[in-house]
């Protein structure tokens, strides 16, 4: 039987699509919302970082996790919430990332990142660092969030929420078994629904003309604008965020719905 790798992405539910692929492996429920597979067939390697790339063949089968342009605000939810239950919550961002932000490589990054950049972390200026880093194409996460190659199973942030797809690609991992990946899919929506559906609730929220949006979704909203005016936007302004938004509320939610 063929080996097994999986590229993950720190957050984005790895130790349960070990699990989940392998009807033998041994898995544990973490904190409220995480899993620990201490137990699988699959070989786990991080993505972010990784200078060198498996080759898939008859003897090495691949599961690679990608995030989409358009999906990796919401990837960073994942990111920063879930990881090993550090949780560097996005509503008490600034306090969590200062105190928390050394337990973890990429947090520690981001941590160094901002404080170089700004005297305070104020919701200004966390909104303008996102909203740079949404707008931009060069950062390393972008580029280990969105590597992929034709010969591996590719799952993308979305598949996540549909479970038929998802069961689909997984289907060609030798020794997959239907009825213990839906077992272990019921688990999965009932420890991680809030994440599952955050795109969705975002987007039914900007539909309705909510006004009422965390450090994320705002500088997701700043993305949006700056292609509405073709332009780069001092999205860390206040009083600009404010106007865009009364002038232009619907049309954002449009392109919302149309990158979605």
């Amino acid at each position: 039987m063929s080996n097994i790798v999986l590229l993950g992405l720190p957050g984005l539910y790895q130790n349960w699509l070990m699990s989940a692929v392998d009807p033998n492996s041994k898995v544990q429920l973490h904190g409220k919302q995480n899993f620990f597979c201490s137990q699988s067939r699959v070989k786990w390697v991080i993505k972010t970082g990784l200078a060198d790339y498996p080759v898939a063949s008859d003897d090495l089968t691949v599961i690679n996790l990608i995030v989409n342009e358009n999906n990796f605000p919401w990837y960073m939810y994942n990111l920063y919430e879930k990881t090993y239950d550090i949780k560097i919550m996005i509503a008490t961002f600034a306090k969590d990332i200062i105190e928390k932000g050394d337990k973890f490589s990429i947090f520690d990054h981001t941590k160094n990142d901002l404080l170089y950049q700004f005297d305070d972390l104020r919701d200004d200026n966390l909104i303008e660092y996102f909203y740079k880093l949404f707008r931009s194409n060069d950062h390393y996460l972008h580029t280990a969030t969105r590597e992929s190659r034709n010969n591996y199973i590719n799952i993308e942030f979305d598949n996540f929420a549909q479970p038929d797809l998802l069961a689909n690609k997984l289907g060609c991992v030798p020794g997959f078994d239907l009825t213990h990946f839906s077992s272990l899919y019921k688990l999965l929506v009932d420890r991680n629904s809030k994440y599952l559906n955050r795109k969705k609730d975002f987007h039914s929220r900007l539909a309705n003309l909510c006004l009422d949006y965390d450090i994320i979704e705002t500088a997701y909203i700043g993305k949006l604008a700056s292609i509405v005016f073709n332009k780069e936007l001092d999205w860390g302004n206040l009083i600009i965020r404010q106007n865009v938004l009364k002038h232009k509320h619907q049309e954002i939610s449009d392109l919302a719905r149309e990158l979605c």
